[in-house]
C-alpha cells in the first residue's frame, strides 16, 4: 500500500469535514503532498523533528503542527519506528 493510500484511508475514515474546511481539490492535493513530504521526512530522519525542518526548508514548529494534523486524520507517526519502517516501505513500493 502506497503512503498515498494510508493518508486517504485514514482520511475517510477520520473525522466528519465542517463546511468551512471543505477545500478545493487541489489544496486537498497540495496539503495532501506536503503532509506525505513531512511524514517522509521525518521516517528519513529516524523520527527527529530538527533534520526533517531541514531537509524541507521550514521551521520546526511546522513540522511538529504537520505531524499533529497527520496524527487526527489517523496517519503513522514517522517518530515511531515501526510507523517509520512502514512509510519508508511504502515509498520504496512506489518508487519500483
Amino acid at each position: 500500500m502506497t503512503l498515498r493510500a494510508l493518508l486517504r484511508r485514514s482520511a475517510r475514515a477520520g473525522a466528519t469535514i465542517r463546511p468551512a474546511a471543505v477545500r478545493s481539490p487541489a489544496t486537498v492535493d497540495r496539503s495532501t503532498d506536503r503532509m506525505q513530504q513531512t511524514l517522509l521526512a521525518v521516517a528519513r530522519a529516524n523520527g527527529r523533528v530538527a533534520p526533517a525542518a531541514r531537509a524541507l526548508g521550514v521551521h520546526r514548529n511546522t513540522i511538529l503542527y504537520r505531524l499533529r494534523q497527520a496524527a487526527a486524520q489517523g496517519a503513522p507517526d514517522p517518530r515511531r519506528p515501526e510507523e517509520a519502517l512502514r512509510i519508508l516501505a511504502a515509498e520504496a513500493r512506489r518508487l519500483r
